[in-house]
């Protein structure tokens, strides 16, 4: 069984894959795998962690679904002829991608990989703009796509309509002889139902028999030139638009290489994006490779197992400790533990966010190798035991320092002697070799090996000897009991038979199983006086906070005595000023020297002036609780701690900022708005008659969206930075609707009312 498989990375390969909305992003997802490089993975992780955050801070990417078009192109080439469909998955696949662009564009300042990214986009807006002078968005070529067509379409109407008219009279004609009064068609041929008693009363070539027999449908003789006529035309038809849909074709074939690589570009996009999606539903954060041999992952959760049962645990691999045994009640969680280490460290080399808590750091461990669980081999004709020590074999013939080896039960389904010896000796092997490992085991005097021996520790999985269940929690340095003789008389053995068990266990086992139980119950203790200290650390942080409110009641009663002597000395000021002035008047009236006098103005204003810079608003003074917004990053979240001046913001996404208070404002609590899905819709006309205005007064609002919808997406293409509209003033309905139409769009920056030389209420300027 491969790796991906036992460690179930293909489930969450698959979940990642649910996230795309692109068809070729969906293949890449598929594709997810470790890479071979922790530059590679680096690189990888920092794409996700730049749109993790644009995610946080501005909500999901508009990318709307997108067509694989490489093999659309191959057949072209071939010589096929794309049809209508094809041409509007080129041209929505290039609006597509002007419209991420203009949606991330003033989101990328902390984002320089994503902005890398973008600037590989190739301008398709001329194609776009072809594809869509011929192409209706009902996928239907226009008329109007040449003066051929549009004269051959014109002749069909006329030939249409005189059919209609003639056959009209032919069912006045003939109407005692038809099983109905009305025109079909059969192979192209406009027809009447003609009863099949009445055949001989009806000269026209037959052209079908109902399933009962009892009506023919004819093509009377009196209609036959005008239905050839017809016909003729309409094969005109189909060879004049076959002659546009290839030079279209051909047109389309030149920006091949341009096609295929905005479409690639839209693929990358929605992998990274829907590797950070996935990241935040975990309530994932983005790993650090180090240098050293290790990980640490703090309260690391299985993303596959419900997050209501979860139990969360922390895993430490160390330089100087890099083997673990883990001991302790069977179905209490070792196998887990196991397989959550090793998938975690899949994830973080394929550039997948953890399911931890706080930012998770690891060696680039080379390869991860694994024997867990049942992995007997009936084709091989192989025991439980055999397949297990075949595949222990495997992995020691090629397990280096820089993989993780992870082994579930250890030497298990053959004697308990030779299976503790055996798990004693790979164990040394692994130590000697520098392997780092994670093994769990029940064998007692592997636990002792684990603590005689520097480089391998023990961990263990906690059991509730009240309830007689596990609890699924992993503590490390401590090994654990199996608690086999514990459960057996818990589901019914007899006490004599339990009694006769205990006396059979040799005395160093019994004692060292007793030794493992009085420092779990140690353990217990410490945990329970832990929970005691937070509880009244909690309590010295709320007096704590409480005296802080006291001194910030302090303050402001002291800032405000200072702001209202600052304004009884501006008016003293401004007071004495408006009397100077008047003395001066009086003063140059009676010959004084008019500099001397402003000079003495001027230093009693630039007193007032002084005064004002005296007394300054002290910076704002900020609690536990206060709802905030880092400035610099344009993020909110809640203060959870102050130390000092070191404020810390927990944001919704779970992540962490430390900063100083200079860097925070308060601010309202708001509902993150959904971002709309953006559509992709057929360009009407040429880009050069798109002009930065469009008129749509005395439309009604659904009339004037209709009209509305498709000029923003060709301005878009236009790459104009705003455009106006004209609605006029009216009872302010459209005006209204507008509004609400541009509210919803997220390629729509702003909208507001036009200026006094624009049209003021009777506009609105759009900016995109």
């Amino acid at each position: 069984m491969d790796i991906f498989t036992l460690l179930e990375f293909n489930e969450i390969v698959s979940k990642v894959k649910d996230l795309t909305k692109t068809e070729l992003g969906g293949e890449y997802a598929s594709l997810i795998s470790p890479f071979e490089s922790e530059e590679e993975a680096t690189y990888a992780l920092n794409l996700v962690s730049e749109a993790e955050s644009i995610l946080t801070r501005f909500g999901a990417l508009p990318l709307a679904p997108s067509h694989k078009l490489a093999p659309l192109l191959e057949e072209a080439r071939r010589g096929n002829i794309l049809t209508p469909h094809d041409f509007y998955l080129i041209s929505a696949d290039a609006m597509n991608i002007v419209k991420i662009n203009y949606y991330l564009k003033d989101k990328l300042d902390n984002a320089p990989l994503l902005k890398a990214m973008l600037k590989r986009e190739k301008d398709l807006a001329v194609l776009a703009n072809e594809i869509n002078k011929v192409i209706t968005p009902n996928l239907l070529v226009k008329d109007n796509a040449s003066h051929e067509l549009a004269r051959i379409r014109k002749n069909i109407a006329l030939s249409e309509d005189r059919l209609n008219k003639a056959a009209q009279g032919l069912i006045s004609k003939y109407g005692n002889f038809l099983a109905e009064n009305l025109i079909t068609k059969r192979d192209g041929h406009f027809v009447i139902p003609v009863k099949t008693a009445y055949k001989n009363k009806v000269d026209g070539i037959i052209y079908d028999i109902s399933n009962s027999g009892q009506t023919i449908f004819v093509e009377p003789s009196e209609i036959a030139a005008l239905n050839s006529t017809l016909i003729s035309y309409q094969n005109d038809e189909i060879i004049e638009v076959n002659r546009i849909l290839r030079a279209l074709t051909l047109e389309t074939l030149k920006y091949e290489d341009e096609i295929i690589n905005n479409n690639i570009l839209l693929a990358e996009l929605d992998l990274i994006f829907a590797k950070a999606t996935y990241g935040q539903s975990i309530n994932g954060f983005v790993p650090v490779f180090q240098q050293t041999k290790g990980l640490q992952f703090k309260k690391a959760r299985h993303p596959l197992i419900d997050k209501n049962l979860v139990v969360a645990n922390t895993f430490n691999l160390k330089d100087d400790k890099f083997i673990i045994v883990i001991s302790g009640p069977n179905a209490g969680g070792k196998t887990v533990a196991l397989k959550t280490m090793g998938l975690l460290v899949l994830m973080a080399k394929s550039g997948l966010m953890l399911p931890v808590s706080e930012e998770p750091k690891l060696f680039f461990y080379k390869n991860v190798y694994a024997s867990i669980g049942d992995e007997q081999s009936l084709s091989q004709n192989l025991s439980t035991f055999s397949s297990h020590v075949k595949r222990i074999g495997e992995i020691m013939d090629v397990a280096t320092s820089d993989d993780l080896v992870l082994l579930d039960e250890l030497a298990t389904g053959t004697s308990p002697e030779e299976g503790e010896a055996l798990a004693l000796a790979i164990a040394t092997y692994l130590l000697n070799n520098s392997i780092s490992s994670v093994i769990s085991s029940h064998y007692s005097r592997l636990k002792e090996f684990a603590y005689s021996r520097s480089g391998i520790i023990n961990a263990s999985m906690a059991f509730d000897e009240k309830k007689l269940t596990p609890l699924y929690e992993y503590h490390e340095e401590v090994p654990g009991r199996s608690y086999g003789l514990v459960v057996a008389k818990r589901f019914g053995i007899k006490d004599e038979v339990i009694k006769d068990a205990e006396s059979f266990l040799s005395d160093g086992v019994y004692d060292f199983e007793s030794t493992i139980g009085k420092l779990r119950n140690e353990i217990r203790t410490l945990e329970l006086e832990r929970t005691e200290l937070e509880k009244e650390r909690a309590a010295l942080l709320k007096k704590e906070a409480e005296l802080d409110k006291k001194l910030k009641r302090q303050s402001e009663a002291e800032e405000d005595f200072k702001l209202t002597k600052n304004e009884r000395l501006e008016k003293e000021i401004n007071e004495a000023i408006a009397t100077l002035d008047t003395l001066v008047k009086s003063a140059l009236a009676s010959g004084a020297k008019a500099h001397e006098i402003i000079a003495v103005r001027d230093e009693i204003k630039k007193l007032g002036k002084e005064n004002k810079k005296e007394v300054k608003t002290p910076a704002k003074d900020f609690e536990l609780g206060d709802y905030v917004e880092v400035k610099k990053l344009h993020v909110k979240g809640e203060i959870t701690r102050i130390r000092g001046e070191e404020y810390t913001v927990t944001l919704a996404s779970g992540k962490v900022l430390k900063v100083s208070a200079s860097d925070l404002e308060i601010t309202e609590r708001t509902k993150r708005k959904s971002t709309p899905t953006i559509t992709v819709k057929g360009l009407e006309e040429d880009l050069t008659s798109v002009k930065p205005e469009i008129n749509v007064i005395g439309m009604r609002v659904e009339e004037a969206l209709n009209v509305i919808g498709p000029y923003l997406d060709r301005a878009l293409l236009k790459r104009y930075p705003s455009v106006r509209i004209i609605h006029g003033f009216g009872t302010g309905a459209l005006r209204r609707g507008i509004h609400d139409y541009l509210a919803k769009l997220s390629f729509v920056k702003s909208y507001t009312l036009a200026g006094e030389y624009e049209g003021q209420g009777g506009a609105t300027i759009v900016t995109f």
